[in-house]
This record gives C-alpha cells, structure tokens and sequence, in this order.
C-alpha cells in the first residue's frame, strides 16, 4: 500500500515558493510508517530522492513502539546552487516529537515566513510542481501572508485514529491536509494549517535568518531544529546570500 501528498506554498504570489514537501506512506516487509521529503526532481525531470529525508515508524515485528528519526541524503549529485550543512550522523539522528494527548506526537511544524512573496523572482521553485504520477493528492497553501506572517503546518502521527487539534475549527476553516493511514503498524499521519502572525509562535533561537538589507544579495535559506517541546521546525525565509555559510 502506498500513498502520497505533496504540499506546494506560494502565498498568495501565483508561484511556488521555497520546497515543496511530499509525505509517503509506505508498508514493506522490513518497515512501515511515513516519509516525509522535499520534492526533487533531477536534470532530466526525474524525481529524485530529496535532500532531508524524516522517517515516523510505527510498530513492526522488531519494534513495538514507534521511532522518529531525520537523515540528509547525499547519493545524488550536487545542486551547485545548494549549500548544505548539518551534523546529523550518516545513521540518522532520532527525536521523541511531542505528545499532545495520549498516543498523539506533534511531530514536525514546515514553516513558510511572509518574506517569501516579498521576494518571488528569488524565492521562486521552478521545479515542475508532482502530477498523479508522483502523488496522490496535491494541496496548495495559497492564502497571502504580510511580511510579518508565517504560513505553518503542523504534521501529526498518531495512533488509533486520525487526530487535529481544535478539530471544529480545522474543519470549519478548511485547514486540514488528507490523513493518511498505515496498514502496517495501524498509525494515522494527519496534519493542519495555520496562517499566524510570526511573533505567535515563536521559531526556535537561532533558526530565523537576518533579513537582506537593501545592497545585498538576497537567497532562499531553510533551517531545522528541536525546539523545546522535542518537535522537529523546518524554517524556509529569505536571508543575504553572503550569511549563508557553515556554523563557526
């Protein structure tokens, strides 16, 4: 059994910004659980795995419980316009998510900052957006969002049923994305957006760029991170394109 959604953003601007993100759920003799990657394609349009890869495992004949865990994926040859850096070990680095209610895990919040649609022409994804070839279900966040704005989705696995949190208002307000359930190990992977002012929900110190000033050469930046409540933030903003190096 297999199913998808890819998730594109464009904020109101018409075209897509920044990753588009795609969730698998997958059942094989060896695992089970959901996949969630940016979506890639290569040179000759070819989907290629992408470059983080956030695996959720739900219960399986060598493992009762579930298991979380992000890996990067450099298999693939090099964007020369991608600069990545991170200290996840090769075997993948595992996180608890965080419980919300029993058996329910917050386990990873995409975000999208307004300043996205402030610069489109650099934002901008020209990667040819997933047909029903390579996924099932295709949502777009499109509600503009003011410079001051984040755009978020909260992703959630659970078990026993699929679960949103404030589910009359999710529902009313059209904020739910498809749920997805695996045979497997009987595990539900749902998820709800929010647009919020930035300020609201704070991103983790440390993992909002500083904004271009007016001589610099803007780019696209992406960070993940924990923040407090053991949830995986994957935080996509615009920053100076001279900022963008390794930690020191």
């Amino acid at each position: 059994m297999k199913k998808d959604i890819a998730v594109a953003f464009t904020g109101g601007s018409g075209i897509t910004l920044s990753n588009i993100w795609t969730v698998r759920s997958g059942v094989t003799k060896a695992m089970n659980g959901f996949y969630i990657e940016p979506f890639e394609r290569d040179a000759q349009g070819a989907v290629q795995n992408g470059v983080v890869h956030i695996s959720l495992h739900g219960p399986n004949s060598q493992n009762s419980g579930h298991r979380f865990q992000i890996k990067f994926n450099f298999t693939r040859p090099s964007d020369p316009d991608l600069f990545v850096w991170h200290s996840v070990p090769s075997e993948g680095t595992p996180f608890d998510g965080e419980e919300v209610a029993p058996g329910v895990y917050r386990v990873l919040r995409l975000r999208w900052t307004g300043q996205l649609a402030r610069y489109p022409e650099v934002a901008a994804n020209r990667v040819k957006l997933p047909d029903h070839n390579d996924a099932e279900h295709l949502v777009v966040l499109a509600d503009p969002l003011a410079h001051d704005q984040v755009g978020d989705l909260d992703l959630f696995f659970s078990y026993h049923e699929a679960y949103w949190p404030d589910p009359e208002a999710s529902l009313r307000d059209n904020a739910r994305l498809l749920p997805l359930f695996n045979t497997g190990g009987g595990t539900w992977f749902t998820g709800t957006t929010y647009r919020r002012p930035a300020e609201y929900r704070p991103a983790p110190e440390g993992m909002l760029p500083a904004l271009p000033a007016e001589d610099e050469t803007p780019a696209v930046y992406w960070k993940g991170g924990l923040g407090d409540e053991q949830f995986y933030w994957i935080v996509q903003s615009i920053t100076a394109r001279h900022l963008i190096r390794p930690p020191a």
